[in-house]
C-alpha cells in the first residue's frame, strides 16, 4: 500500500492551477513537522512505467491546505516525506519491498541451489566435449582433470552464489529488526515525524549496508556472467529438444540469475566502485539529496 492517494476535491481546488494537461496528481498521508501537519503533493506525467520512475514535480500543503513557500520548511518536508515513503510504503517498488525480496530465504535458497546445479551441468557438458576429442594419431587427448573447470568462471560464480545465500540470512535479520522498529514507532506516534527518522536511521543504514555488500559480491565476478548465461541458454535448448525437463528448470534459473546480476550492475554499478564509508555517506545523506532534488522541481516559488 502506497502512502499516496487521490487528492480530495478540496485539495484539487487549491492545486488545480498548477496541474498541467496529462498530469496525474497524488497526495500523501499527513506528516508532522514542528507540531503542524503537512502533505506532499506529487504531479507525475502520464507515461508508461512505474510511479517512482516517472518525471515528477512537487508541492507541499499545510494543515489548512495552504501552499508552503518557505524554502527551509520545504527542504525539511522533502527529506521527511522521502523517509516516510521509504519506511511506511508497502507497494511493490518501495525500498522495504526490495529488501524483503532480498530476505526471502526459501526462494533465494532454492534459486541459488538450482543455479549451482546448472553450473555443474554446463561444466560437465563442456568437459565431456573436451574429453571426447582425439589428436591426429587418433590418440585421446589428455582428459580434463576432475578438479579443473572446463567453463571459465564456474567455480568463482558458484562461490558468489554460496556467499550471497549467507548474505540473505543477514539481510533477513537486519530487515526484521528494521520492520519491528518501524511498527514500534508507528504505535508511539500518530503521524510520521523527524524524530521517527532519527530513531529508524541506524536500523535503515544496517539494512542498506547489506545491499552494498550484495553489489560488491556480485561485481567481483562480473566478467563471467554473460558467457555463462549464453551457455545456460544453449544447454537448456539442447535438453528441451531431448525432452529432458529435469535439467531445463535449473538452467533457466541460472540464465535468469546471470541476467539479473548483469542488470543489477548496470543500474547500481557505481556502488561497486565505492568504499564502505563512501556508500554509508550516500545512504546517510539520501534524504537531504532527495529534498534538494524536489525543491529543484517544485511547482511553486519559495523564499
Amino acid at each position: 500500500m502506497s502512502i499516496y492517494t487521490t487528492p480530495s476535491p478540496e485539495v484539487m481546488k487549491v492545486i488545480n492551477s498548477y496541474k498541467k494537461p496529462f498530469e496525474e496528481v497524488l497526495v500523501s498521508q499527513p506528516a508532522m513537522l514542528q507540531g503542524s501537519l503537512y502533505r506532499e503533493v506529487v504531479f507525475k506525467k502520464k507515461v508508461l512505467g512505474n510511479f517512482r520512475e516517472n518525471p515528477k514535480e512537487y508541492l507541499y500543503l499545510d494543515e489548512n491546505n495552504e501552499i508552503v513557500n518557505n524554502k527551509n520548511t520545504v527542504l525539511r518536508l522533502g527529506r521527511l516525506f522521502f523517509y516516510m515513503d521509504a519506511f511506511l510504503s508497502q507497494d511493490k517498488d518501495s525500498i522495504i519491498a526490495a529488501l524483503q525480496r532480498d530476505g526471502d530465504l526459501q526462494k533465494t535458497s532454492n534459486d541459488f541451489e538450482q543455479s549451482i546445479f546448472a553450473l555443474e551441468l554446463i561444466n560437465k557438458k563442456e568437459k565431456s566435449k573436451k574429453d571426447s576429442k582425439f589428436d591426429k594419431n587418433k590418440k585421446q587427448v589428455k582428459k580434463v582433470d576432475e578438479e579443473e573447470t572446463a567453463v571459465k568462471g564456474v567455480k568463482e560464480v558458484e562461490n558468489t552464489l554460496t556467499k550471497l545465500s549467507a548474505l540473505r540470512i543477514k539481510t533477513n535479520e537486519k530487515l526484521k529488526m528494521l520492520l519491528e522498529k518501524i511498527e514500534e514507532e508507528k504505535e508511539k506516534n500518530e503521524h510520521f515525524n523527524e524524530l521517527m527518522v532519527e530513531v529508524l536511521m541506524p536500523y535503515y543504514r544496517e539494512a542498506m549496508v547489506c545491499n552494498y555488500e550484495k553489489i560488491q559480491l556480485i561485481s567481483i565476478n562480473s566478467d563471467y556472467y554473460n558467457d555463462i548465461k549464453k551457455r545456460a541458454d544453449k544447454a537448456k535448448k539442447s535438453y528441451t529438444l531431448r525432452f529432458n525437463t529435469r535439467n531445463t528448470e535449473p538452467l533457466m534459473k541460472l540464465h535468469y540469475t546471470m541476467g539479473y546480476f548483469e542488470n543489477l550492475l548496470r543500474s547500481y554499478g557505481n556502488i561497486a566502485s565505492m568504499n564502505y564509508n563512501q556508500y554509508l555517506k550516500v545512504v546517510t545523506n539520501s534524504g537531504k539529496t532527495n529534498a534538494e532534488y524536489k525543491i529543484s522541481v517544485l511547482k511553486n516559488k519559495v523564499q
